[in-house]
């Protein structure tokens, strides 16, 4: 068997997969942005499964994340997600009749963020140690596109265990 050479991950390489996750057709299926948009903001306190987080929760989670990569990307070395709180959808929007929203609108915001971050970088970025951390960029944007799909997973299970409502519609 004729082996295979691998690629070296390029910026470019990764913003494309990293839009394909958000709002593209990634591998795996329906993008994050496609699946999130489909749960009705009804939905996203309820829990199927008693002991598992909603579809809220996992939603600020995957933010946290996010965010904590914004911030590296931006030179903040202080920023921590603490993991407990990462779930709290209230740190967002503490009113749960627009939380949802709220969510979706900050997840929007920090894709934009990311990308608009990484566009202006170059491929150095990739082999620069994140300051005050023991990982390259290149190990932390490729973690955070693995959590994101780990947890879209999650949301498309518990989308499918929840009563049938019309879909959210937002821009």
């Amino acid at each position: 068997m004729k082996k295979l050479k691998s690629t070296p991950a390029t910026l470019k390489v990764l913003i494309r997969d990293m839009k394909s996750l958000y709002a593209g057709t990634p591998w795996y299926g329906d993008s994050m942005r496609k699946i999130l948009l489909d749960v009705h903001p009804a939905q996203v306190f309820h829990r199927p499964i008693p002991e598992a987080h909603c579809i809220a929760e996992l939603t600020a989670h995957i933010l946290a994340w996010r965010e904590l990569l914004n911030r590296r990307l931006h030179g903040d070395e202080d920023f921590v997600v603490k993991q407990k709180e990462s779930f709290d959808w209230t740190r967002i929007d503490p009113d749960p009749s627009t939380a949802w929203t709220s969510l979706l609108n900050a997840l929007e915001a920090n894709q934009q963020q990311i990308i608009s971050a990484l566009e202006i970088a170059d491929d150095s970025l990739l082999h620069t140690k994140v300051k005050g951390r023991n990982y390259t960029f290149l190990h932390l944007i490729k973690g955070v596109m693995q959590h994101d799909t780990y947890h879209i997973g999650q949301i498309a299970l518990l989308k499918k265990s929840l009563p049938n409502l019309s879909a959210h519609k937002s821009s």
